[in-house]
């Protein structure tokens, strides 16, 4: 089936319609102007940084290490992409050891220890399945 092409638009709004290659606003920035300021911008920068970078990142970090660490936690990227484990080849018991292992580690609780610090870990996931918001367990 053949796509129909567009209605066209009444014959009274025919004369302000845009004809091809008209701009809606002629007298506006010329075309590659954001772009060539950008560009410029980078390359003074660029240039300025070869000659001063080290100086100044090291007066930067001395005389106001705050402004410093801003600008460290702008360059550094805000998404970071690793890759993850599968689990997929561990049964339940392993995967409940290794997050009572991480609960650990998180807890600063020693591998051997035993005492106050136990009742912060979770208790073991059971086989039943979790309770639903609302709903009650059928009295026995």
């Amino acid at each position: 089936m053949a796509s129909s092409p567009a209605p066209a638009a009444p014959k009274q709004l025919q004369p302000y319609l845009f004809k091809p290659g008209q701009s809606g606003n002629p007298a506006g920035r010329e075309k590659g102007s954001r772009n060539k300021l950008g560009e410029d911008f980078v390359a003074a920068m660029q240039k300025d940084f070869a000659e001063h970078g080290e100086k100044t990142i090291e007066r930067a970090r001395n005389s106001d290490p705050v402004a410093y660490l801003n600008v460290i936690a702008r360059v550094i990227p805000k998404e970071v992409i690793h890759t993850v484990r599968d689990y997929d080849d561990l049964s339940d018991d392993e995967l409940n050891s290794l997050a009572v292992d991480l609960a650990r580690h998180l807890l600063g609780i020693d591998q051997g220890a035993s005492g106050a610090g136990q009742a912060a870990l979770p208790p073991p996931m059971s086989d039943e399945p979790p309770l639903v918001i609302g709903s009650r367990p059928e009295p026995e």
